[in-house]
């Protein structure tokens, strides 16, 4: 591998600097490490000592190092910052081509226009000595002469309005696809020895990439296909073509609509002004983005210990056009399954539960199919291989959830100093032609001070699972079409009565 070497001789810069009244070869980016947010770049240095090389405002100047290969010594090395606004990206190239040939050919018509518009005057201006037998066949010529300038002025006139308008396309496409370089560039000179080669390593902010899934449930086949996309940009103004890799270093998040904390009471003393306890905060759920549409690529995946990359070889434009490619997928068995956790949203999801196959996850935004239809959007958690997941895939909108609050007032005392009877009902309508089987997920509070108690006097039906460790409850129920089921849940607290409540969300 190479060794990275930077000297500055000041013996050599004399006659560096006299290479900058000349423009240097345009740089070639032969590779290419994206990260999220910046992108590592390799480009060769022209052959021959002293060698010149400019690069865009957009690389970074401070990350700019030489390496050299085994064959070749550096034997000298500066930078200057050097004006450049009339630098046309390479990307860009075809389209400001394309709006020089509009511009010459807009200043032809005006031209035109400006003769025909000067013939026409001058026409009308024309006062012929001519003997009245002259004048019928003398209007008649002078008629049809006008007409036809007159035809031709309005057809360039079309023809102008035509390109202006194409033009200002062309211009404003160029404006927004242009790097922001300040019109300044970077001039690296360097001398080296030796029969090998010289190449400089840098780094741009203008660079960047964002993974995404497709996931398929197969309902029938009780299975899940992912696949992994990267959607990657660059706007350094330089085309990347050589080889490519794909880098990711993010902390994990993971936003679970079925996900459901223990319902925690606590003491405090009371205040004047606070109400003797506080009730629950539900949760909305999580916002979603959308992701893109991509293409196969042959490409490698390589992993490390600290990290995980996508390799490949293909070009990339430097105008900021995103590029996505599908860089892996992956299927696995699965069961899926109907939840609702009414504290947290009304609402029936679908959950795919299953083991992940010899392969890792991301953190990334996904696009949800059931049965090779579009579901909805959601997050894909970070997972690791043989860990266990549970992603949902959407709503069920033919099933009514309905959660009510709900304290007795019959019977002895539901509320008092240093005692409350608190609970709620859920109410389950199937409005599908089909039968469903769902698990309804709920809680009970679980004390964490030993001078609170906790007794549930009510709970129909009876759960088929109760955690008495986070209070969480679990009930199974069939539902056949337009069938509804409740549940009801009543608990009474008791707690010392110079204290107060305050219920965990």
């Amino acid at each position: 591998m190479s060794m990275f070497l930077a000297v500055t001789l000041s013996a050599t810069l004399a006659t560096l600097t006299m290479l900058t009244t000349s423009w240097a070869d345009e740089p070639k980016v032969v590779e290419a490490q994206i990260y999220p947010d910046q992108a590592i770049m390799v480009m060769p240095m022209p052959k021959g000592s002293p060698s010149t090389l400019d690069v865009p405002g957009t690389i970074n100047p401070t990350s700019i190092k030489l390496e050299s290969d085994r064959e070749s010594k550096i034997t000298g090395f500066s930078m200057e910052e050097i004006p450049r606004s009339k630098w046309t990206p390479p990307a860009l190239a075809a389209t400001v081509e394309e709006r020089d040939l509009l511009h010459r050919e807009l200043n032809e018509i005006q031209g035109d226009i400006q003769s025909l518009e000067q013939t026409l005057k001058a026409l009308d201006e024309l006062k012929p000595e001519i003997t009245p037998s002259e004048v019928e066949s003398y209007s008649s010529s002078i008629l049809k002469t006008r007409g036809d300038l007159v035809k031709r002025l309005i057809e360039r006139k079309d023809a102008m309005s035509r390109i202006s308008w194409k033009l200002n396309d062309l211009q404003e496409l160029i404006d927004d696809r242009m790097p922001d370089t300040d019109n300044m560039m970077t001039r690296i000179l360097a001398e080296y020895s030796g029969s090998g080669s010289i190449s400089v390593r840098c780094s741009s902010p203008h660079a960047g990439w964002m993974p995404s899934y497709r996931l398929d449930l197969d309902m029938d086949r009780s299975s899940l296909t992912a696949q992994l996309n990267g959607t990657v940009w660059q706007r350094t103004g330089l085309p990347f073509s050589g080889r490519i890799g794909l880098h990711m270093n993010r902390p994990p998040r993971f936003n679970d609509p079925i996900r459901l904390d223990p319902l925690t009471v606590r003491l405090i003393t009371p205040s004047d002004n606070a109400p003797s306890y506080r009730g629950e905060t539900r949760m909305a759920a999580p916002m979603v983005t959308e992701s893109m549409m991509s293409k196969a690529m042959d490409v490698a995946v390589e992993e490390t210990l600290l990290n995980r990359s996508f390799s490949f070889e293909g070009t990339l434009r430097g105008d900021g056009v995103p590029s996505t490619v599908v860089l892996e997928r992956w299927s696995a068995d699965i069961k899926s399954i109907m939840v609702t956790v009414p504290s947290l949203s009304e609402k029936l999801w679908l959950i795919a539960e299953g083991t992940l196959p010899d392969v890792r996850t991301m953190e990334a935004q996904g696009e949800m199919y059931v049965d090779g239809r579009f579901s909805g959007k959601g997050d894909v958690p970070k997972l690791v291989r043989g860990e266990s997941f549970s992603i949902p895939f959407g709503e069920v909108p033919g099933v009514q959830v309905e959660r009510e609050d709900k304290i007795p007032q019959s019977g002895s005392t539901w509320i008092g100093k240093g005692t409350l009877r608190k609970g709620y009902s859920i109410k389950i309508t199937n409005g599908l032609d089909k039968e469903l089987s769902m698990i309804v997920k709920d809680r009970v509070p679980i004390a964490t001070d030993d001078k609170v108690s906790i007794s549930i006097s009510t709970i129909t039906p009876a759960p088929s699972k109760k955690d008495d460790e986070t209070g969480i409850v679990t009930w199974s129920l069939d539902l056949k079409p337009n069938e509804t089921s409740e549940i009801h849940v009543i608990y009474d607290l008791r707690y010392p009565s110079d204290k107060e409540l305050v219920f965990s969300r």
